[in-house]
């Protein structure tokens, strides 16, 4: 597990003690000639909370993986902080990932990519394994608050290959980390502050391995709500040549009190 903090340039905006206006809206599709979804999503709003995930499909039943994830997520209350939300989190992601683990058959796992956006009080914390991202768009530019667990990524940070290198690696997207792949449960955690006009994207690969980030970043410039960024991205998608399911939730804030300032800077920049 890796922790850090994570935060974009200040905006600008003070404020009181909760957030107060959130909007949230997402989707999900299969494939062509898929033969079932393997992602699943959780939009709860009245919760703080947001969740995607994406079945293993070199796995053995990844729909069930990404729903049992899912439903797991949607038992978290209302927080009262965001820390302890989180560490309610893990505990139930724990638990998925031993019964995840418990359901392996011979050398085949059931496993799932997760990716999960919490708020409370004027921060927000991700939790994720796999390559499913969040992105933040805020004062026109897109950041990237996620990293993806893949081969590609991987390379890159060991300094084996550049980021233009990687791109060309024919198995590049091959994942290094989901939920139920290991005995343990491993993932990674970034906390950064939020702001009235901070808009945010959850997807699936199926989305962001279609979509540049120019084209993420107009959408949700762009928009003037979630639901009408959700479609404009369902559009997108649909006029590409879609290989995978894809799932994404977009999150509009337009108030937020309490947003706490005293650090800046982190989160990379699209």
């Amino acid at each position: 597990m890796t922790e850090s903090i994570a935060t974009p340039n200040k905006p600008g905006q003070a404020g009181g003690q909760a957030l107060v206006a959130i909007q949230s809206q997402g989707w999900s599709q299969s494939g062509p000639g898929s033969t079932g979804n393997q992602d699943n999503f959780l939009d709860s709003p009245e919760k703080f909370l947001w969740a995607v995930a994406d079945g293993v499909t070199s796995g053995v039943h990844g729909d069930k993986a990404s729903s049992l994830v899912i439903k797991a997520m949607s038992c978290l209350k209302k927080p009262d902080s965001l820390e302890g939300q989180a560490q309610e989190a893990v505990r139930l992601l724990s638990l998925v990932n031993d019964e995840l683990w418990s359901r392996r058959e011979d050398d085949k796992f059931c496993a799932t990519t997760f990716l999960m956006l919490l708020m409370h009080a004027g921060q927000a914390a991700c939790l994720w394994a796999g390559d499913s991202r969040c992105y933040l768009f805020r004062n026109d530019l897109l950041y990237q608050c996620t990293r993806d667990h893949t081969l590609r990524q991987e390379h890159i940070d060991r300094g084996l290959l550049t980021a233009a290198e990687a791109g060309r690696m024919i198995k590049g997207h091959i994942i290094t980390n989901s939920l139920g792949a290991d005995k343990d449960l491993f993932y990674e955690k970034v906390f950064f502050d939020v702001y009235p006009g901070d808009r945010l994207m959850l997807c699936t690969d199926g989305l962001s391995g279609l979509l540049q980030t120019e084209l993420i970043s107009d959408v949700l410039k762009n928009s003037r709500g979630p639901a009408e960024a959700a479609e404009r991205f369902a559009e997108l998608i649909a006029r590409r040549e879609a290989r995978d399911d894809a799932t994404q939730i977009t999150i509009f804030i337009s108030a937020v009190h309490g947003a706490r300032v005293e650090h800046y800077g982190g989160l990379e920049k699209k």
